[in-house]
């Protein structure tokens, strides 16, 4: 599961496929296991374009979300990437690896 802010759903790119274009290209060239991205959102010029990329989220709403989307799509991995719009926007940056962590945990 792609998971975090704009640029996992793919905003920024010409192909709305952010860094997911790049991890498919690899991950699909193995041999030892199938690769099958999951999530509530779609967006992107790939294979799969299933994501959980929310645009603008901050680390709070992910954790607000995050429990419905793992509990829908179950996914085996999930690659993060959330906080630049908490740092961008000055969300209590003091506490940002708090609110992280929690997420995480």
């Amino acid at each position: 599961m792609p998971l975090g802010d704009s640029i996992a759903w793919g905003v920024g790119s010409a192909t709305t496929s952010s860094y997911r274009q790049a991890l498919w290209n690899m991950l699909a060239g193995q041999s030892r296991y199938s690769v099958r991205f999951v999530g509530s959102q779609a967006s992107g010029s790939l294979p799969d374009f299933s994501n959980e990329g929310h645009s603008g989220y901050a680390i709070d709403q992910i954790r607000s979300g995050i429990d419905g989307w793992l509990t829908g799509t179950r996914p085996d991995v999930v690659l993060l990437h959330i906080g630049i719009n908490d740092l961008n926007r000055g969300i209590d940056t003091a506490h940002a690896l708090d609110r992280l962590t929690d997420l995480v945990d």
